[in-house]
């Protein structure tokens, strides 16, 4: 049965047309529900592998972070990606949660957020400040692997450490985003900040944070994760060497670069 019962409507006259759908019969209330605009939950774990955002999405507000792109060196990733297929706590950060190989990327600021109305002058100040560093590389090495919780000790991370060529050059691109900060998020860049390359994730306990904090050596928790850390670490048996000519800006869902010069 059609939705609409007509014949032919070059036949039809508008009265007959109007007849017809009069005797149409309605649709059930459930094929209405199907088509309803519902707000979306965006916040909500189960869009994000079971995590949990730890800032809560405000309406007006872009969420912002200053990064560079990594390419990390085939050899190296295949070894990293074989030691966390092995295991079942931590998920591989070189595929993204819909399954697609993505790169990775070195934090040069923590999250905050913006005004919607603010991005574009955000995004020129930026790029403005990037231009004006008189240095039109930052050079840096990976190689230490270590482990790190977020501050609500919800989740760790197995870290590459960054060790950078020129030091005065890394603090003046974190003083960029530090005034950034400042000014839409009310805080300072934490002192201890340090630049680094996640390359596996997990759901932490409290109990995680504290064995590996205590560095209980009897501990079966403890002596799992020192043994993860220590294979991953044999990826890395030499430091290798990356460059990049410019900084991204990722703002809600867009990304945006500025070329250092």
């Amino acid at each position: 049965m059609s939705l609409v019962p007509y014949d032919s409507s070059d036949t039809e006259s508008g009265d007959e047309v109007e007849a017809n759908v009069k005797d149409v019969p309605k649709l059930p209330e459930f094929f209405h529900d199907l088509y309803k605009k519902k707000r979306k939950t965006f916040d909500s774990p189960i869009f994000h592998e079971g995590r949990k955002r730890t800032k809560a999405h405000l309406e007006g507000q872009w969420a912002v972070q200053i990064y560079l792109d990594v390419e990390i060196h085939s050899l190296h990733k295949q070894r990293i990606k074989d030691i966390i297929a092995a295991q079942q706590d931590f998920k591989s950060l070189f595929i993204s949660e819909y399954g697609v190989e993505k790169n990775l990327h070195l934090s040069l600021s923590e999250l905050f957020r913006i005004p919607s109305d603010e991005r574009k002058a955000v995004f020129a100040t930026w790029r403005q400040e990037c231009q004006q560093l008189q240095q039109r590389t930052i050079k840096y090495t990976l190689q230490e692997v270590r482990l790190l919780f977020n501050d609500e000790k919800t989740r760790m991370f197995f870290v590459l450490k960054a060790t950078f060529e020129k030091s005065s050059f890394l603090r003046k691109l974190l003083s960029v985003s530090d005034k950034l900060m400042k000014k839409f998020e009310g805080k300072a860049l934490r002192e201890d900040f340090l630049p680094h390359v996640s390359i596996a994730w997990a759901h932490a306990k409290q109990r995680d944070f504290e064995v590996w904090t205590s560095r209980d050596r009897d501990n079966m928790r403890f002596i799992e994760l020192e043994a993860l850390l220590t294979r991953l670490q044999s990826a890395f048996v030499e430091p290798f060497s990356l460059e990049n000519k410019n900084a991204k800006m990722l703002m809600g869902n867009r990304v945006f670069s500025a070329n250092f010069q």
